[in-house]
């Protein structure tokens, strides 16, 4: 089926009480303040999409749904002030949707292991190679996965759905993944130079960084958390910079938002090297160094020597504590 251009419509009706809705993961969807009414969202699809409807009336629930174009119009009809979701219409019909997204809760209550899901994936792919959930499975487990599974699964999947945007991500992390040939994965690996443009639309690279520590650090314009540490990730270089400190910064944004990268790098105000090549995720830079989650921070010694990897907005203590170290 080619998806190209089609547009589905969902109707949301609220009932009894206030509060908010918004559509995360697709563009043109705002928050929409609603009460005890039915708000109707346009969304023109290229091909099937995994959303979240994300509520809000004194608390936080996301129902999580499948759009696609089999059929123009989906209904959702969620009730306030019991804060659930009391119809679908589509639920029925649409098996491997609930099937899909049972294993996914039984992950989320911690009944089942990440590798369990994995797994279940694989098993998916190979028995309906052919129905986009196969294809939206294999675009978050190819990161976890050994290449030559990925491949093998993507090679299954293509007749039906290369010409899906989510086919063409994973053809671009196969081949980058390939090309990436060194990675940078055990303590004590050597930093790999990484070139890119800055904000000013310069080229330049971390070639010439010698003889210094080195705090390498990815993050992307859409990342909460890294706006969380953009502030003490400045005091620490103001702090240790003249001691022999300097921080990298990589951004993983793609093309398509290089104007939000650009935005928030000025609302940052990273005092250091801020580079991207605006190949997203799966450009040869974070597939270099193996990243899944951000912020991550990376600490090279003067020597160029991986010292420290780890991940996520509250260990900036400890890349400072080892970063102090390192300049004793």
């Amino acid at each position: 089926m080619d998806f190209a251009s089609a547009q589905t419509e969902l109707a949301v009706t609220w009932r009894a009480g206030r509060g908010y809705l918004q559509i995360a993961g697709f563009a043109g969807c705002p928050v929409k303040t609603i009460n005890d009414s039915m708000t109707l969202y346009k969304l023109s699809v290229n091909e099937p999409k995994h959303l979240f409807l994300i509520l809000d009336a004194g608390k936080h629930i996301k129902a999580r749904f499948w759009i696609d174009t089999t059929r123009t119009q989906r209904h959702l009809t969620i009730d306030a002030s019991s804060h659930q979701i009391v119809s679908r219409d589509w639920i029925k019909m649409d098996t491997d949707y609930v099937l899909s997204d049972s294993m996914e809760t039984l992950f989320q209550k911690r009944l089942i292991t990440l590798a369990q899901l994995d797994e279940f994936k694989k098993r998916y792919i190979r028995q309906h190679p052919n129905n986009f959930i196969a294809v939206f499975s294999l675009s978050h487990i190819m990161y976890r996965a050994p290449i030559d599974t990925t491949i093998a699964l993507m090679n299954l999947v293509r007749k039906s759905c290369e010409r899906w945007p989510t086919f063409r991500t994973i053809e671009d992390y196969v081949s980058n993944k390939l090309r990436a040939t060194y990675k940078i994965s055990n303590l004590g690996d050597s930093l790999v130079d990484m070139s890119g443009i800055t904000i000013r639309g310069d080229s330049s690279s971390t070639r010439n960084i010698r003889g210094k520590a080195i705090l390498v650090y990815f993050w992307y314009s859409g990342c909460g958390p890294c706006r969380q540490i953009s502030a003490p990730l400045k005091s620490l270089y103001t702090r240790y910079h003249d001691q022999g400190l300097e921080i990298v910064s990589f951004s993983v944004d793609e093309m398509a938002h290089k104007a939000d990268w650009i935005a928030r790098s000025e609302e940052y105000d990273h005092l250091w090297m801020n580079l991207s090549d605006l190949g997203g995720i799966n450009g040869i830079v974070p597939l270099t160094y193996q990243i899944s989650a951000m912020p991550a921070f990376m600490v090279f010694d003067r020597s160029r020597k991986l010292v420290l990897s780890t991940s996520g907005n509250t260990e900036l203590p400890l890349v400072e504590s080892t970063v102090a170290r390192l300049l004793k």
